[in-house]
């Protein structure tokens, strides 16, 4: 027997056949579509599912459910982050500790103010007088808080400055002191003040952030008005003057005091006086003499 030929069941089987292959070859357009076009995880990369970033920075996860793909940012991008914020605060405190102790100026830039401190010592020796009678008082000890400002590079400054006066008993007196203004801390070093109140002195800043800086200060001292007058001149080879120098909570005690000086007071020798001598001679009784009458009887 021959087998019969069915061509509508062919069609059929085909039917089904090729509905089969179709409907695999829907699926694979399918998933194409949903991959690429939007409906995944990259078509969402700049739609409007929450991402912020494009899509490099992020790693998608499959759903143990096998629902949509998790996407998390990638492990890569956080390192980059947390690198970037460290190093931005390590900056700031390696700016901010630098501006803290790195010198404003060249202390030593100055190559003459070796020469100007022997010219001041010089200069204020051969002016002072060889006597005090010139000056209006001279101290034993003069000293007191002095407030100043100045100006430097087109900027003004303030200063303090606790000043103590010594007699050295010849010809003026030593100075000494410490301070605080815009370079640091200050000593002075050395230095020297007339009895009239011609002054010089030499400051060191020993800390601070010009520590090593020194200044020499050069003018005179009005001693009735506890004020200073005069320059300023810096190893930094800036220079200017003193726009107020004034002092307050001044003492005083004057040369020799506590001593009372007791005048030595020498007796003059008196003129001769003239002293008259007078001779009392004694009184005798004399003898009345006789009268006639007594003689005739």
């Amino acid at each position: 027997m021959h087998p019969v030929f069915d061509s509508s069941a062919r069609l059929l089987r085909g039917g089904s056949g090729g509905g089969g292959r179709g409907g695999g070859g829907g699926g694979y357009s399918g998933g194409s579509g949903s991959s690429y076009y939007g409906g995944g995880s990259r078509g969402s990369s700049y739609g409007g599912t929450g991402r912020f970033l494009p899509y490099w920075f992020y790693t998608s996860r499959s759903s143990v459910n096998g629902g949509d793909d998790d996407d998390t940012i990638a492990v890569w991008v956080w390192i980059v982050l947390i690198l970037i914020i460290l190093a931005s605060i390590w900056y700031c405190y390696y700016r901010a500790k630098k501006s803290s102790t790195e010198q404003t100026v060249a202390v030593n830039a100055d190559s003459e103010f070796d020469r100007a401190v022997a010219e001041a010592r010089r200069n204020l020796a051969y002016t002072t007088p060889s006597s005090t009678s010139s000056c209006d008082v001279v101290y034993q000890t003069y000293g007191g808080t002095f407030d100043s400002s100045y100006s430097d590079r087109g900027k003004t400054f303030t200063a303090e400055l606790k000043l103590r006066l010594v007699n050295d008993g010849s010809s003026g007196y030593t100075i000494e002191g410490e301070g605080s203004d815009a370079d640091g801390i200050t000593k002075v070093t050395d230095g020297f003040v007339t009895y009239c109140g011609n002054a010089w002195w030499l400051e060191n800043t020993y800390s601070g952030q010009d520590s090593g800086l020194k200044v020499l200060t050069q003018g005179a001292f009005d001693f009735s008005t506890n004020t200073f007058t005069g320059t300023w001149r810096s190893s930094s080879k800036y220079q200017g003057n003193y726009l107020s120098f004034a002092g307050r909570n001044v003492t005083k005690t004057l040369a020799g005091q506590g001593q009372e000086d007791i005048p030595v007071v020498q007796a003059e020798s008196e003129p001769d006086i003239p002293v008259a001598f007078a001779t009392v001679e004694p009184v005798t009784a004399s003898t009345p003499p006789s009268s006639a009458y007594n003689q005739g009887g």
